[in-house]
């Protein structure tokens, strides 16, 4: 008798467990949530980036923070918003540091901490975002949250610079014009200061107007 019960128990688990329902892939959740939002079904698009991001998937929560962060599809919160950013952010999401970086520079979501801006800086930074290493030169130029250091702010500038940055590119002329950072170079200055000029900087042509140079 106990053996049939015991028959019967197994049976039962065996049932429920061919019965339940798999679990969707974090990836396929993610396409969903992309598409949804593509034809601003927002609502929609959060439910799916939060199923993904709860799975574990980065570029969900990275999605999910940003959502919070701007009020896309759910009511803002910036705390909210923090917490996936920093799920993300530990998933080495270079995209979720730098917006963690920014929260902790502004103090939106989380108290503001300039040590911490420019820790999350410098890791996305260091993943190549060309928006951190930007502003992780702009750190060192003031002296905010770290050292001063017109040498790392040039060469976190160039880092940038050589993606396109265009205030990089910028600021990278006006260095070796100067001499701040890097040895002056006018030839190199005129080169950075160009390709800013090129994308539209008006102190670059400004600069440039000065030099006698064209731009």
């Amino acid at each position: 008798m106990d053996y049939m019960k015991i028959l019967v128990v197994i049976a039962a688990w065996l049932f429920t467990v061919s019965a339940a329902p798999a679990a969707e892939d974090p990836d396929e959740l993610f396409d969903r949530a992309s598409k949804c939002r593509e034809r601003k079904e927002l609502s929609d698009a959060v439910k799916y980036y939060r199923q993904a991001a709860e799975a574990g998937h980065a570029k969900a929560q990275y999605n999910l923070g940003v959502c919070y962060d701007r009020g896309i599809g759910v009511k803002r919160d910036p705390v909210e918003a923090v917490n996936w950013y920093r799920k993300a952010a530990e998933q080495k999401l270079a995209a979720a540091q730098y917006n963690l970086g920014v929260c902790y520079s502004t103090g939106e979501g989380v108290k503001e901490d300039a040590l911490e801006a420019v820790k999350y800086y410098r890791l996305a930074a260091e993943n190549g975002h060309v928006k951190a290493q930007f502003d992780l030169g702009i750190c060192y130029d003031s002296g905010t949250g770290v050292d001063k250091n017109r040498a790392e702010a040039f060469k976190w500038w160039l880092k940038a610079a050589e993606q396109g940055h265009e205030a990089a590119q910028y600021w990278v002329g006006v260095s070796c014009l100067d001499g701040e950072g890097v040895e002056k170079n006018r030839a190199e200055a005129v080169k950075w200061l160009q390709k800013a000029a090129k994308q539209g900087n008006q102190n670059a042509k400004k600069r440039l107007n000065d030099l006698g140079e064209s731009w």
